[in-house]
């Protein structure tokens, strides 16, 4: 066995090395990986100066002391450390706990601006995606024929079987009732629908609020046997209300507004329906507007007819032909007083706060001189009184229109 010769010369950091007479010489950097063994001691960095337990070997090639090397207490100032909360920073190096612990069915929620508070997982907030149907119970039972139940299980929804009906044929439209039991019948009296509406066969219909209506969708509409129990308004906006034989319409009180038919008329028919022999009509204090009376012939009446509409007004026709001063009226279109103006005169045109239909006839009187007088129809809204007025006389008149 030959001997092997390691010669190790240091020449400007390579090392030469000698290896058996066989081999030659190789010369190159040592590699840390593979060409050395041990550990590097202390003295070998600056020589171990200044090296202690508290220095380190700093990028400058000595054993300094860190700067600020985290010595120090970190403090908190905000009381006592509960046992078992959790300690949050305060700022700089203080620190603090949370002030509540949570309960067993509360978690930590996180809160960028503030405190993380404890609470309930909100199904709302807090959860996303959807439950599958193996965090029912397991999903044991569930499928498309089973639904969750009140129980906790996947079950069969009850309500199989027949209802049968043992009352006849369905009539169309009309309601289904409960019959007993399992069986079903349709609504022989009471409520049912017929081409869209709602009759009562034997019943009554109850307003209770103060916005209830009876409406009509279109066409001709007809309420029967109509009657008010307490004190309120009634809009018709139909054309008619009958009342049934000799069961007369009554209207307690309030008012009756038209919304629909010829312009605010309100017709009221006794008609051959009604017994006709002794229908009467009250109209109180009714606004500007005709009121058609139908009758069965024999002594229907009209206890009042005086319109409280807007008042009428007065005018020359001619210079100073009603008074040289301006003439008043007092009144309304069916009944009034004109005063001539402070001489005389021989004509006064009345022009009507509302137009007749299609004519408006009037008699006059003066009421201050006997003389005679007459009106002259000139429009629907015009109608002059003729007479040699002194200045001042008092002029009466009543007029109908039709």
């Amino acid at each position: 066995m030959k001997r092997v010769l390691l010669s190790l010369f240091v020449l400007v950091g390579f090392v030469t090395i000698a290896s058996p007479v066989a081999q030659p010489v190789r010369v190159g950097l040592v590699n840390l990986a593979t060409m050395v063994t041990g550990n590097l001691g202390i003295t070998h960095l600056n020589s171990g100066t200044s090296a202690s337990s508290s220095t380190f070997w700093r990028g400058d090639g000595t054993w300094a002391t860190p700067a600020a090397g985290g010595s120090g207490t970190v403090t908190n100032t905000s009381g006592n450390l509960t046992a078992s909360a959790l300690m949050v920073g305060n700022g700089t190096v203080d620190s603090k706990v949370l002030a509540s612990l949570g309960t067993a069915t509360t978690v930590l929620h996180g809160n960028a601006a503030g405190l993380p508070t404890f609470g309930a997982v909100s199904l709302t907030a807090d959860v996303s995606g959807n439950l599958p149907v193996t965090n029912l119970n397991g999903g044991t039972s569930a499928s498309s024929s089973t639904f969750w139940r009140g129980d906790g299980t996947w079950a069969t929804a009850g309500g199989s079987g027949t209802v049968t009906h043992t009352a006849g044929a369905l009539t169309g439209n009309r309601l289904i009732m409960g019959n007993g039991s399992a069986d079903i019948a349709v609504a022989a009296g009471g409520v049912f629908i017929d081409s869209g509406d709602l009759s009562l066969a034997n019943g009554n219909i109850n307003l209770t609020s103060g916005g209830s209506q009876i409406k009509f969708g279109g066409g001709t509409g007809t309420i029967t046997n109509v009657s008010q129990s307490s004190a309120s308004s009634i809009t018709i906006s139909t054309a008619a209300i009958n009342g049934a034989n000799t069961a007369p319409i009554t209207i307690k009180t309030g008012t009756i507004a038209s919304s629909g038919g010829n312009a605010g008329a309100i017709t009221i028919d006794t008609g051959s329906t009604n017994s006709g022999t002794n229908g009467t009509v009250s109209l109180g204090n009714t606004n500007a507007g005709a009121v058609a009376i139908g009758h069965n012939g024999v002594n229907s009446t009209v206890n009042e007819y005086v319109s409280a509409g807007t008042a009428p007004t007065v005018a020359n026709v001619g210079a100073n032909s009603c008074g040289t001063t301006a003439a008043t009226i007092a009144g309304n279109d069916n009944a009034g007083t004109v005063t001539v103006g402070a001489t005389a005169g021989t004509q006064c045109r009345v022009v009507f706060a509302v137009a007749a239909p299609t004519h408006r006839e009037c008699v006059v009187s003066d009421e201050t001189a006997t003389i005679a007088t007459r009106a002259t129809y000139v429009d629907t809204t015009h109608t002059d009184f003729f007479g040699a007025f002194g200045g001042g006389d008092l002029v009466s008149y009543v007029c109908v229109a039709r």
